[in-house]
This record gives structure tokens, sequence and C-alpha cells, in this order.
């Protein structure tokens, strides 16, 4: 967890784009905005991507998927 809050406070964007990602799940219910349906459901999807991707960049996981993905792409056109 250290290492983690070392990296998204390292690169600020990373961890601003964090607290916008919960801001933006929670928003619903402390905006009042919960019983519209299509605004609820935005807001939680794109909450949970938003704080997913910050997680994910702060900590390298990014990078890792797209090498892993590389990789896998590379293989695959050889093997053919």
């Amino acid at each position: 967890m250290a290492d983690f809050m070392k990296k998204a406070t390292g690169n600020w964007q990373d961890g601003l784009m964090l607290l916008l990602g919960i801001w933006l799940f929670f928003s619903p219910w402390i905006l009042g905005f919960a019983g519209i349906q299509s605004a609820f459901w935005n807001a939680l999807l794109f909450g949970v991507i938003l704080a997913g991707m910050s997680i994910a960049v702060a900590t390298g996981g990014v990078a890792l998927a797209l090498a892993a993905w590389s990789l896998r792409h590379h293989h695959a056109a050889h093997a053919a």
C-alpha cells in the first residue's frame, strides 16, 4: 500500500484521477440523482473505469498488460 501511495503521489495526476473516479462513483448518492437510472449507471460505470485505470497506471499494470498483449499478438502472428 505504501508503494502505491508513493507512486500515486509521485505522479499527482494519477492520484487526482483516482479521487475523481471515487467521486464519480459516489456522486449519485451525494448529489441525489440515484433515482435517474441512466445517470446513475453512467456515474458508477465510469467511476469504476476511471479509478481502475488510475490504479493500473500508477502501479504499472497498463504497461504490463500491453506487454503481455504484444507478446501474445507477436507469437500468434508467427505461429500462423
